[in-house]
């Protein structure tokens, strides 16, 4: 019976030393801002003509908005780095100062480009029926999130938003743009954690308005 106490005093006390780690210090906050949100997400802007970033690139964009609906400091990678005035000082859960982007900047963000799962049904020459083939889609265009340049980190507030733009041909049909981010409590001093999750925010081809789709 003394050890079998012993046993559950010490298996309470693990529990408890772990739960305290893993949870951000702040954990009696509402996750959510925004009721009937996402945490996290990313919303069409607009549509317009920008200077592309590769000579492969065509000058037609389209302007997306990362929303931050939490009530942590996010942090994403930017091929660029922002110093004041375009980041002002804010404190994170645990009462550490950071630099996080002015609401409502435009930023070069670190987008990548996937495929998302597609099927399609058609007809044959011949008049038989194809149901539910997957679609491959060839020649996906590389993202901002790969290749030798340099990236930075960014934070991004909670409750804030950036706009950011990609060329309108990552968002052809059947594909999907995506920023990967960390929560601030898997970071420390601006260095984030390899070790923890990945987290992805994604923006499909099929969200875009019907009118600016690409056929």
């Amino acid at each position: 019976m003394k050890w079998a106490l012993i046993t559950t005093f010490l298996f309470w006390g693990l529990t408890i030393g772990v739960s305290s780690q893993q949870q951000p210090s702040s954990v009696s906050k509402d996750v959510v801002l925004s009721k009937g949100k996402p945490t996290v997400y990313i919303a069409f802007e607009r549509v317009g003509e920008r200077k592309p970033v590769y000579v492969n690139e065509s000058n037609k964009g389209v302007w997306l908005r990362l929303y931050n609906n939490t009530n942590w400091g996010i942090m994403f990678s930017t091929a660029s780095l922002y110093i004041p005035p375009k980041v002002v000082t804010f404190t994170l859960s645990d009462g550490q100062k950071a630099l996080g982007l002015r609401d409502g900047l435009e930023v070069n963000a670190c987008h990548g480009v996937e495929q998302i799962d597609s099927y399609e049904s058609y007809k044959t020459p011949n008049g038989g029926m194809v149901i539910n083939q997957s679609v491959k889609v060839t020649d996906i265009p590389i993202g901002y999130n790969r290749g030798s340049d340099a990236h930075s980190s960014a934070w991004l507030q909670p409750g804030h938003s950036v706009l950011f733009s990609i060329p309108k041909e990552h968002l052809a049909k059947h594909l999907a743009v995506y920023i990967s981010f960390n929560y601030e409590w898997e970071c420390e001093q601006g260095n984030c954690n390899t070790a923890e999750p990945e987290h992805r925010v994604y923006f499909r081809a099929s969200n875009l308005p019907k009118s600016v789709a690409t056929k």
